[in-house]
């Protein structure tokens, strides 16, 4: 695996998630980028034929609560919550747009 991850690369996956970081911040996200991808590709060369999977990591018993579901609201509650609606939906702006 030999992965390239650009400063372009970074710019636009953090435009896509509403982030706006300086070029500073890019060069270090690049470097751990490059980072957990070389990680990723060494521990490919780890043979696990004949592991089994498993559903946790360590060998003891969880004590998980049940799922109860105690309150289920409306989507008319939670649009009549919402700072703006349109439609069926809530909008949220993006960050790069104008607020208005």
């Amino acid at each position: 695996m030999n992965l390239k991850v650009t400063q372009k690369d970074i710019k636009k996956y953090v435009l896509d998630i509403m982030l706006d970081p300086n070029d500073e911040q890019i060069i270090l996200m690049q470097k751990e980028l490059l980072i957990i991808f070389e990680t990723l590709d060494k521990s490919s060369a780890i043979d696990i034929n004949g592991v089994e999977p498993m559903n946790w990591v360590g060998d003891f018993e969880h004590n998980l609560r049940p799922d109860t579901i105690e309150e289920i609201l409306t989507q008319k509650e939670i649009l009549a919550n919402a700072p703006k609606v349109k439609g069926d939906f809530i909008v949220i702006n993006n960050k790069k747009e104008n607020n208005d």
